[in-house]
């Protein structure tokens, strides 16, 4: 092994010492290997970077070299910008950065990290996976949603390994589940609070989840096992139905981009799992750039939203008074038509008196009428 410098390590995970070309030969703070912050967007794309105790399992007990990686946000400010750091072992490979998607489907975030690393030697494999949203009720009909696709999903999911079951057959179509581990540390840390408002009617309750998923797959008639590990926020609310005493549920589902490693079957290193996660951490300089836009974003679509609300309202009000006018002209027409019939079959006519400056109703008995100077009213055949 390299000659190196003895590092002290907050977390006694097994990586006391790092080769020198990594440290550079100085003692390095405890805080360079904790996890990511919770800051904006990216905190959560790693699960809050698995926070979480090691985990038992094939870890060596000779210890792992690692190597410093940057996950690159290649577009999304004037020049290409580091936007996560972390470590992985140092005879892996790895690729993929930062994608901005201001489209993204089911409200789902904009930017997502597509990234990956493995080891070209054992096949053993870590990266981030998608993240999906859901939406369920209990109505006779589904309200679909306003994109769909694979990652918005119209089901009635309530649990963080519902979730992980559903994301696991979306990106490893026909795994088995093997097992399922909760991860209520994660959820603390992602400063998720469950909260819980009785309404006059119903109720609205919010809360999250965390938890690994151990799968289990072939890739060219090799097994492997892989752990999903994700956070799931779950949103629902009842409310009075139409028929008195029934009431109507409805639930919102979303998750923040999963992590995962796979490994051949007997391998898997769960220690190495959760050093990976733990290392990662996002750049502050692109964090507050992150921020920053997703704040003028907000701005923009609070206004936006504002402008369209003003335009529908116009727009109402407009076809609201064209219905009206349409109305009351064909009211106006159907009362002038009753009120022809009406002279027709009462042998009526309605003769203008200028004198009098109204109209008044004569016998249509005589073609024509003469008001006469003492107000009486001469009816005549005769135009002269």
């Amino acid at each position: 092994m390299p000659q190196g410098t003895r590092l002290p390590f907050a977390g006694g995970g097994g990586l006391d010492t790092l080769p020198a070309e990594i440290s550079g030969g100085r003692k390095m703070a405890p805080a360079a290997f904790r996890a990511a912050s919770r800051a904006v967007v990216l905190a959560a794309v790693l699960c809050i970077a698995g926070l979480v105790a090691p985990s038992p399992g094939n870890a060596a007990s000779a210890g792992q070299r690692f190597r410093q990686v940057e996950i690159v946000d290649p577009s999304g400010f004037e020049q290409p910008m580091p936007a996560i750091r972390g470590l992985i072992p140092a005879g892996w490979q790895d690729q993929g950065g930062v994608v901005w998607n201001p489209k993204a489907p089911c409200g789902a975030d904009g930017i997502q990290i597509a990234w990956s690393a493995w080891d070209p030697v054992s096949g053993a494999r870590i990266e981030t996976l998608p993240s999906i949203s859901w939406q369920a009720n209990d109505l006779a009909f589904q309200v679909p949603q306003s994109n769909t696709g694979r990652h918005c999903l119209n089901a009635p999911i309530t649990t963080v390994r519902a979730y992980l079951e559903a994301l696991a057959q979306i990106v490893r179509p026909g795994a088995r589940v093997l097992d399922f581990r909760p991860q209520p540390d994660l959820v603390k840390l992602a400063g998720i609070q469950s909260t819980r408002e009785a309404l006059p009617s119903g109720e609205m309750r919010n809360w999250g989840e965390a938890g690994d998923l151990l799968i289990g797959y072939s890739i060219q008639g090799r097994d492997f096992r892989e752990v999903i590990r994700g956070i799931a926020t779950f949103f629902t609310s009842t409310m009075p139905g139409v028929v008195p005493g029934e009431i109507r549920r409805f639930l919102i589902g979303s998750a923040q981009p999963a992590f995962a490693m796979r490994a051949p079957d007997g391998s898997f290193d769960f220690r190495l799992f959760d050093a990976i996660q733990k290392s990662f951490r996002t750049d502050p300089q692109w964090s507050a750039r992150v921020a920053k836009h997703n704040a003028e974003m907000t701005r923009i679509n609070t206004k936006g939203a504002a402008d369209r609300h003003a335009i529908t309202m116009e727009t109402h009000r407009y076809i609201a008074d064209s219905n009206n006018k349409t109305w009351a002209d064909r009211q106006a027409s159907q009362e002038r038509m009753q009120e022809k019939f009406s002279r027709v079959i009462r042998s009526v006519e309605l003769y203008a008196d200028p004198e009098a400056g109204q109209r008044v109703e004569l016998p249509n008995t005589y073609n024509h009428a003469w008001r006469l100077q003492d107000g009486t009213y001469m009816m005549t055949d005769n135009p002269n």
